[in-house]
């Protein structure tokens, strides 16, 4: 057998074989980017669940609760959970090819944006990306901050009364969809 054949064939099976290498660590690369953005979403998320609405530390100043204290760890507290949500927006973009206005409103009213601020944060963001460069920014939805007073607003309420003995109940359906709360109390009747 010639030398210069089998030479030939192991550097043929050395060049299959990096292939092969090749398209599994593209695979687990793709994955793992993708898990990667599944969990800045998660965070994104959490921070903007998290931070605390203006017209709630509005609404705590103006029921007399003037500890300096406790507003300025409020207020310290509120920014620092928007500039996570910040942080985690921008590196949730840094790994997104194409993000365009498009893709921005169909996300719009979900927990990732949600807010108006959220909104306008984002748009700032992606504006300068080559896919958005000359297209207007979008008209943000007028009913993103639809809801969140109110809830608030219903749990201070359930909190409010005391003497009721099903405090619980109350809570979990001021703080609920309809469909969770009828669960809820679907549960307790067990």
């Amino acid at each position: 057998m010639d030398w210069s054949l089998a030479l030939n064939w192991t550097g043929f099976l050395i060049g299959i074989a990096g292939l092969l290498a090749t398209a599994v660590q593209t695979v687990r690369v793709k994955r793992i980017a993708r898990r990667r953005q599944e969990i800045i979403r998660h965070v994104i998320d959490r921070a903007n669940y998290a931070r605390l609405d203006t017209d709630v530390l509005i609404d705590l100043h103006a029921r007399q609760l003037h500890d300096p204290l406790l507003a300025r760890y409020l207020w310290t507290s509120r920014q620092v959970v928007a500039d996570l949500y910040l942080l985690a927006v921008d590196e949730y973009l840094a790994h997104e090819r194409r993000f365009t206005y498009k893709d921005l409103l169909a996300i719009a009213d979900t927990p990732l944006v949600g807010g108006k601020w959220q909104m306008r944060a984002w748009v700032g963001k992606i504006a300068l990306r080559s896919e958005n460069r000359g297209e207007p920014p979008p008209q943000i939805p007028a009913n993103l901050d639809e809801g969140r007073m109110e809830h608030y607003l219903r749990l201070r309420e359930a909190y409010s009364n005391p003497a009721s003995s099903d405090l619980a109940s109350k809570v979990l359906d001021a703080g609920s969809s309809p469909d969770t709360a009828r669960l809820s109390r679907d549960r307790q009747g067990q």
